[in-house]
Parts: C-alpha cells; sequence; structure tokens
C-alpha cells in the first residue's frame, strides 16, 4: 500500500475538498467536520464526477436499523449527476448496500493529509 501526501491538513477546512490524480486515479479528499476521507471520484451509478457533489445528510430506514430512521448527518456525498448518495467513511449507498464506490485510507501525518491506496 502506497502512501501520497496531498496537502497540509490546516489548507482544506471543514467542508472544503481537493481534487488529486494518485496512480492514474481521479480522488475527492473531503473535510468532513475534521475527519479527512478520500472517494474515488467516480459515482458508480454513471460515472459522475461524486466528489463535487453536496455532502449532506439523508435518512435511512433498513432491516439493519430495525426498520427505525437513522438519520446520517454531514457524512454522506450525493452525486450531482442522479443524487445517488454514498456514505463517506465506508463508500457504500444507504438505501442499497450492493452499490459502492471506493474510499482510501485516509491520516493526518506529522500535519499532512496522507492517502493510502
Amino acid at each position: 500500500m502506497s502512501a501520497h501526501r496531498v496537502c497540509a491538513a490546516d489548507e482544506l477546512a471543514p467542508g472544503e475538498r481537493l481534487f488529486v490524480e494518485l496512480e492514474g486515479r481521479e480522488i475527492a479528499v473531503l473535510n468532513v467536520d475534521g475527519l479527512f476521507v478520500a472517494v474515488r471520484n467516480r459515482c458508480a451509478h454513471q460515472g459522475g464526477p461524486l466528489g463535487q457533489g453536496p455532502i449532506t445528510r439523508t435518512v435511512v430506514a433498513s432491516e439493519e436499523t430495525g426498520w427505525e430512521p437513522k438519520v446520517l448527518d454531514g457524512c454522506v456525498i450525493r452525486c450531482p449527476w442522479h443524487a445517488l448518495e454514498y456514505e463517506t467513511t465506508s463508500g457504500r449507498v444507504p438505501c442499497d448496500r450492493r452499490w459502492r464506490v471506493k474510499v482510501y485510507e485516509t491520516r493526518v501525518v506529522d500535519g499532512w493529509v496522507e492517502v493510502s491506496l
């Protein structure tokens, strides 16, 4: 697994995003309320620019939640093309766990955001 330094942690404020190409993959690096996450910038539905979509909230009721509504607040990214939503930490679509995008390990080391492929 190769780690890539993408930016200084203090250069990417909460709510901001950065697009980088790493090993031939376009990656969106997001600061979600102080948590850095990196997702493949390609929606699994039709290849839309996922990282350009809003980071938002959604409500899910599923067998996993006992059919009780669960609010996912601020940890969902919505594709700007067709509004398919993905959890930023797992890459899964909350309403249909068969769909997902690649999420990469992200950490802060000595003040730098690193993404591992």
